[in-house]
């Protein structure tokens, strides 16, 4: 699992918060014994997240304070490796990738379950809402922008999918619902799920499955996948600020499209129809919205890093064709951490996961 730092606020020690907060009680007017100005204090800290392999603000210091490049920020913490490009790896990545949008960001219990209706509407152009077995530029119904789509399951009358526009049934089955969504104009024309409370995103790349009727701890429904290519995958990663250090971008990047590409290496998951999951337990993949392509301010300098550092993941060795597992966090306090003392893991399987200093 990939701890960020959305997921990373617990810490991994919690005693340096006691600690601060004692000593500013200690400091407060009007108690009996003041501590000296001379007295020194030491506070002592894990950061936040597992604090194994990069941790994001070390990047970030690197590249803003001490003028280090994203190739030289990648082999500190991840010591040993090399960058190849994705071609020259042995892994078995799926083309293209299929990221499950299942999984909201609430609640165990929701999140293992299939959705049972969303509403979309078309932005900026128009969009093909194709039936099971219709491809793209064939026999589609087309959503103009302005009108209000949904797909739903309805478990009356045994069960069965319908899309309707402006709630007029357009399509109707009890078993063959595999929906698909495609668009031209990328990423200009896009598809605005924002009136979605567990989705509220925005996609502006690939195509949108809906994957159904599927059955999951008692609930009928269906899962939803974005379907795309792994680098239109990491444009829609959003998992440090875009105002960042471009180097410290450059190797969030490619962290980022290392992993993915080592995550999805395997089988299709039954719980999501997907190849890997688009919020913590993965990856945050956000699509448009956010800080990409939905920022005007910043977004660019996450596409630019993207861009600069296209195909490119880390490798065990320089001259090795195995995908490294580049874990990341949002910061250590000081040290990262050996793998095998986090999680058990065999050390001498991952001797590029070791414990570097992080001043």
């Amino acid at each position: 699992m990939l701890t960020t730092r959305s997921e990373s606020k617990g810490g991994r020690r919690i005693g340096a918060f006691a600690l601060v907060v004692a000593v500013v009680v200690a400091m407060l007017p009007g108690r009996a014994e003041a501590v000296p100005a001379s007295t020194p204090i030491t506070i002592d800290g894990g950061g936040w997240g597992h604090g194994i392999g990069m941790p994001q603000w070390g990047a970030q210091g690197m590249a803003e304070q001490g003028g280090y490049t994203y190739d030289e920020i990648l082999s500190y913490w991840y010591d040993g490796t090399g960058l190849r490009q994705v071609s020259e790896v042995s892994a078995s990545i799926p083309d293209p990738l299929r990221v499950g949008i299942n999984y909201v960001l609430s609640g165990s219990e929701q999140r293992k379950r299939p959705f049972t209706w969303l509403n979309f509407t078309a932005v900026n152009g128009p969009v093909e809402v194709c039936k099971p077995g219709q491809e793209a530029g064939g026999d589609c119904f087309t959503a103009s922008p302005g009108e209000r789509w949904r797909y739903r399951w309805h478990p009356e009358d045994g069960g069965f999918c319908a899309v309707t526009r402006n709630w007029e049934v357009m399509y109707s089955h009890a078993s063959d619902c595999n929906i698909r969504l495609f668009w031209a104009d990328q990423p200009n024309t896009r598809v605005s799920f924002a009136s979605n409370r567990s989705v509220a995103r925005t996609f502006a790349r690939g195509h949108l499955s809906f994957v159904g009727p599927v059955t999951q701890n008692g609930h009928t429904g269906f899962h939803f996948n974005v379907v795309l290519s792994l680098e239109d995958y990491v444009r829609g990663i959003a998992e440090v600020p875009t105002s960042w250090h471009i180097e410290a971008l450059k190797s969030q990047a490619v962290a980022a499209r290392t992993f993915g590409a080592w995550k999805a290496t395997g089988r299709l998951r039954a719980d999501c129809s997907c190849h890997l999951v688009w919020d913590i337990w993965d990856q945050v993949y956000m699509g448009w919205h956010h800080n990409s392509e939905g920022d005007p301010t910043y977004g660019q300098n996450w596409l630019d890093a993207v861009d600069a550092t296209a195909g490119q993941v880390v490798t065990v060795t320089p001259s090795s064709g195995t995908l490294a597992q580049t874990y990341y966090s949002s910061s250590t306090g000081g040290a990262t951490e050996n793998v095998g003392d986090v999680w058990n893991s065999n050390q001498a399987s991952f001797p590029y996961l070791v414990s570097k200093p992080d001043p």
